[in-house]
């Protein structure tokens, strides 16, 4: 008996060394897999990142970016946080395909892990801000004498919130995304439709080289829009509200865009940025751009999309300025109350007093 029972003990411990070197074998295996997985994702991300054109204009010291003014004592401080991202997204009107156009359109993108929202914020083209080197001007003409360094020293210098990258997408990207994704899904108004036609009249199908009637909408009601359709939507500015509901408008393609990337597979996503990235212009670099991709596939599609616009209702007026040999119609801002409510939005704490600085969340840095 006591025999069988050692024979029995002897079985049973081979049993176990055999099912432990099965799952060690397996682990192994699953490893390997995982790695080869990985590499092949990443190396796939690389080939999918050089078809962009990566350009670092501005320069990553405490001279750049508005900090000169700052070290000089003009302005306050810049803020920045380890948990907000803020990428300035720039929309060209660009009418030839490969050349660079005006700063159309100005989204400042901003990424709070810690309220875990994604912040649109639209910069009103026609705002009188400072231009550093220049002086006053509307805002979207520091894109067109400095490109993106000045637009970005000018975004920084007037409301003090620190700009980590920035990315700028052209008219011809703009609707080949669009058309990649399958449209998207806008109710628009009869007004909205008669001013549709004035862009596809005058710009998109001249631009295009079409017939001027191709893809008009004739009434108003809900349609998945081409990209064609969608850029003359988003260009829309002669209706009640004018610009600011322009920059609506584009927020809620933006949104609609958003959501849709949410519900993207992989191999439409691919798809997507096939057609799109040759058209990007950016400063994110490759490893940053990869935790992006996979930070908004894990984590950022289920963030709360917020919009805001800048100027905020009530901080602003509109005014005729005069200037030799024309006038313009611009808005007259309080920059540092908007300065105040962006940081508010953005960071999720308040700025106390006009002067003070000071910040209700230790993980907010000022950059002296």
């Amino acid at each position: 008996m006591a025999k069988d029972s050692k024979k029995s003990k002897t079985k049973s411990s081979k049993r176990k060394l055999n099912l432990k070197g099965k799952v060690t074998l397996v682990l192994g295996i699953l490893a390997v897999i995982a790695i080869v997985a990985v590499g092949v994702v990443y190396s796939t991300y690389k080939s999918y990142y050089s078809k962009m054109n990566y350009q670092e204009t501005v320069e990553r010291t405490e001279l750049g970016r508005g900090m000169q003014r700052i070290l000089n004592g003009d302005i306050g401080t810049l803020m920045w946080s380890d948990h907000v991202y803020n990428v300035l997204l720039i929309g060209q009107d660009t009418r030839v395909q490969g050349e660079d156009g005006r700063s159309d359109a100005m989204i400042l993108v901003s990424i709070n892990k810690q309220t875990e929202e994604i912040v649109m914020t639209s910069l009103m083209r026609d705002m009188w801000v400072y231009i550093p080197g220049y002086g006053a001007e509307r805002i979207n003409q520091a894109y067109e004498y400095g490109g993106v360094q000045l637009l970005i020293d000018t975004v920084e210098t007037n409301f003090h919130i620190r700009i980590d990258n920035y990315v700028t997408i052209d008219f011809y990207a703009f609707m080949d995304m669009v058309d990649a994704l399958g449209g998207v899904e806008m109710t628009i108004t009869d007004a909205e439709v008669e001013n549709m036609k004035y862009y596809f009249h005058r710009e998109i199908n001249p631009m295009l080289g079409r017939p001027l009637t191709t893809d008009v909408i004739e009434k108003g009601g809900t349609y998945t829009l081409n990209g064609v359709q969608t850029l003359a939507y988003v260009r829309c500015r002669y209706l009640e509200g004018g610009d600011f509901g322009r920059t609506e408008r584009q927020r809620k393609v933006l949104n609609v865009i958003f959501e849709r990337f949410k519900s993207c597979s992989v191999s439409e996503m691919l798809d997507v940025l096939e057609v799109v990235l040759p058209y990007i212009t950016t400063d994110i670099d490759e490893e940053t751009m990869f935790s992006l991709l996979t930070n908004t596939a894990l984590q950022y599609k289920d963030y709360e999309l917020v919009t805001h616009t800048v100027p905020y209702e009530g901080t602003w007026e509109n005014w005729i300025h005069e200037m030799t040999g024309e006038t313009k119609d611009v808005l007259s801002v309080d920059i540092e109350l908007n300065s105040q409510l962006m940081i508010k939005d953005i960071y999720g704490v308040e700025i106390i007093g006009e002067e003070d600085s000071s910040v209700e969340s230790e993980d907010i840095t000022e950059v002296e």
